[in-house]
């Protein structure tokens, strides 16, 4: 069973895109579909991988497509002269060998190749016919194939962009617009020329258009739009500021009318910051290449920082389907594009300069460690409660929405109150935590009424929520014990 996708042949040249060609007994019979030129070029100048016969007759050819890195023949073309199929790089004899159509008969003209790196380049050289193409030359539209061997002696390691022309009886060479030729080779330590894996290019072409430090994203909607990277502008943005994000795209794949973009950010409470609608024009992309936009968010003077904050990215067709978000490898994903962290004007200074506990992934390597904890006065907090300030910060990547409990324990070790809650009140959850950060939290604890006097400590720790597993400190416990003063008088500690 056939589980690929079809495409047409059409006159548009989409099938360059394929990797199989097959033809059916009736277009040779009729010559027609696409073209005479395509049929002929196919039956006369290919040899198929496999024949079908159906009761002792031929009824299919199916031939491997001949180049490796496709062209798009209705945007790499010169009107009227050439339009250009694709490529492939060979050894025998060594070189590229360009596959392209001629739109008229070529006369005296030729194509020409160039390398061209971020470091270096090639100059043009001019390919050469391949000799048993010599006759089609007379007939216009023929499909031709050329070798060419520009010089890659001086050329160090790296990423290539091949570029294609058409010279001129006056040796002026004219360029192809072949975005797909855009960073598509790639020469080897050893010298060898190659293709570039083509998540590689794609990512080359984000680094050239970032003007900016961008994070790389994996994401592409409905097999089309690539979400590639994004860049915040101010880097660390701060309540009050104007938060711009940038988006950089890149076409995948046909996309055949504009599609409909929605990009929300809310805090990790869901509670919305602001939100954009409009139309991208991703009809209108070369396939590979970048396009950006830019979307404006104003921060609330009053946000309570430092605030966890998330982007959602969604797109849709005109008939407002969602495209689905899903990994380059096909892995579905959910609406959030990306998150970031809206910082405080100022990181506290923690009453600690080294932790004095430290707790232990899942993985026992040590993810996050506690500076200090201070007891707000009772001013502060008001009567009936002792609220403890927590100062944690992370020593590695915390990938797990860890819960914090805090525990009051009389002098038997009974609970007399306590709380249980995300960091910040779900306003800092522990994945946002970047290394380097001191993340004040704070956690109220009722006290009782008759609350006696006496010696007492606070047990504090952390946990999965969604099993209740306790991360482990190093040492082997599952909490650490703060101990309090004693108290004289009852109710506070």
């Amino acid at each position: 069973r056939f589980r690929g996708k079809a495409i047409s042949l059409q006159a548009d040249g989409r099938w360059t895109q394929a990797d199989y060609i097959v033809l059916y007994i009736h277009q040779v019979q009729r010559r027609i579909d696409p073209d005479p030129q395509f049929i002929d070029y196919f039956l006369t100048r290919r040899t198929p991988e496999k024949v079908i016969r159906l009761g002792g007759i031929d009824y299919a050819w199916i031939y491997p497509i001949p180049f490796t890195t496709p062209a798009d023949p209705q945007v790499s073309r010169i009107e009227g002269q050439a339009s250009l199929l694709g490529y492939r790089w060979q050894t025998d004899p060594p070189g590229l060998r360009l596959f392209w159509r001629s739109l008229d008969r070529p006369g005296d003209r030729q194509m020409a190749v160039r390398l061209a790196g971020d470091e270096a380049a090639t100059g043009w050289t001019t390919c050469s016919l391949d000799p048993a193409f010599a006759p089609d030359t007379a007939t216009a539209g023929a499909y031709l194939e050329s070798i060419c061997t520009p010089r890659l002696d001086d050329l160090p390691p790296g990423l290539y962009s091949v570029e294609v022309g058409l010279t001129n009886g006056s040796g002026e060479v004219a360029a192809f617009t072949f975005p797909q030729g855009l960073y598509a080779a790639r020469r080897t330590p050893s010298g060898q020329m190659e293709d570039t894996p083509e998540p590689e290019r794609l990512d080359a072409l984000v680094d050239r258009a970032a003007d900016g430090p961008a994070h790389r994203l994996d994401r592409v909607y409905g097999g089309r739009v690539r979400l590639a990277a994004y860049r915040l502008d101010p880097p660390e943005p701060r309540p009050g500021d104007r938060l711009a994000v940038t988006l950089y795209w890149q076409r995948v794949d046909e996309v055949l009318a504009p599609l409909r973009l929605t990009v929300q950010m809310a805090d990790s409470r869901l509670l919305p910051l602001g939100r954009e609608d409009r139309s991208l024009n991703a009809d209108r992309w070369l396939a590979g290449l970048v396009a950006t936009t830019t979307h404006h968010f104003d921060l609330p003077q009053t946000l309570d920082a430092p605030l966890a904050a998330q982007v959602e990215v969604e797109l849709a067709d005109p008939a407002e389907v969602a495209l689905p978000p899903t990994t380059a490898g096909g892995q579905p994903l959910d609406k959030v594009a990306l998150r970031l962290t809206v910082a405080p004007p100022v990181w506290p200074d923690p009453p600690e300069s080294r932790p004095v506990a430290v707790w232990q992934g899942e993985d026992g390597q040590p993810v996050i460690g506690l500076y200090g904890v201070r007891l707000a006065p009772e001013a502060e907090t008001g009567a009936g409660t002792l609220t403890v300030r927590l100062y944690w910060a992370a020593l590695a990547q915390v990938n797990q929405n860890y819960q914090v409990f805090v525990h009051l324990l009389d002098e038997a070790g009974q609970i007399v109150s306590q709380h249980d809650g995300l960091p910040r009140g779900g306003g800092y959850p522990t994945p946002w935590w970047q290394e380097g950060q001191v993340v004040e939290d704070a956690h109220p604890l009722p006290l009782p009424p008759d609350l006696p006097p006496g010696t007492y400590r606070l047990a504090v720790g952390l946990y999965r929520p969604d099993s209740g597993q306790r991360l482990r400190l190093v040492g082997g416990k599952d909490y650490f014990v703060v101990e309090l003063p004693p108290t004289s008088s009852s109710r506070t500690p």
